[in-house]
């Protein structure tokens, strides 16, 4: 308590008390955010540092197919003699260019469809020069698509498959519609439309039982997530 001396008495103010630094630091450190009605919230003081590396990823992703369009459409629809020797030789720089800044191995003479998709900026990515991949395919980080020693051919990827980090595909081998290869899976033969394959080498998961049908013609053999066994026939 503090006092003064008024009239002859003596008044009493209350003594303000400071707040330790520690609770400042920590009070100014604190970031507020408004909820909206549909429960979001609105950090006003969040880093941007998370939205910078998501543009990167986006503009690493535009940068690798943007010149993997440019040369494979330079090796198919220019004829011109001198000029396409000019501009194959200005792709094979960008692509050399993107190989040792981005780690990513995308040849123009692969096909690939509209609409590619490279999470992480398709870091450690590796596809065969001969490689065939549909459309709407999602390519995660460390993904290789390779050709056995005897050059026997790449895989083809269907439309709509989800190829997870870290898988390997080796060999002439067919990923079906909408197919999806576990993280580090090794696939050495075909995948049915629909199906899950893990493991190494690759096993298929069933999603649906009707996919271990024989009539689907599938390749690898389906087991049970739970047990790692023959899967059986459910009931009902």
């Amino acid at each position: 308590m503090v006092g003064f001396a008024h009239g002859g008495s003596v008044a009493r103010l209350p003594r303000i008390r400071e707040a330790p630094l520690h609770s400042r630091n920590a009070r100014r450190s604190c970031t507020c955010h408004k909820v909206d009605g549909d429960g979001s919230s609105d950090r006003a003081g969040r880093s941007p540092r998370a939205d910078i590396q998501k543009e990167r990823q986006h503009m690493r992703e535009r940068i690798i197919m943007g010149v993997y369009r440019f040369g494979s459409w330079t090796n198919t629809r220019v004829h011109v003699p001198g000029l396409r020797q000019a501009m194959l030789a200005v792709a094979y720089a960008l692509q050399s260019a993107v190989m040792c800044l981005l780690h990513a191995e995308v040849p123009l003479t692969a096909s690939i469809g509209r609409n590619l998709r490279l999470p992480h900026g398709g870091h450690g990515v590796v596809i065969h020069s001969s490689s065939c991949i549909g459309d709407d395919v999602t390519i995660a980080h460390n993904v290789t698509l390779g050709a056995k020693d005897d050059g026997g051919g790449a895989p083809r990827i269907g439309d709509d498959a989800f190829l997870c980090t870290g898988a390997i595909l080796i060999g002439p081998i067919t990923i079906g519609e909408a197919a999806v290869v576990g993280a580090g899976a090794v696939v050495l033969q075909d995948v049915p439309p629909g199906a899950l394959a893990v493991g190494v080498p690759a096993r298929m998961v069933a999603r649906d039982h009707h996919l271990c049908s024989p009539a689907r013609g599938q390749a690898l053999p389906c087991v049970d997530p739970v047990t790692n066994g023959p899967e059986q026939p459910r009931v009902g």
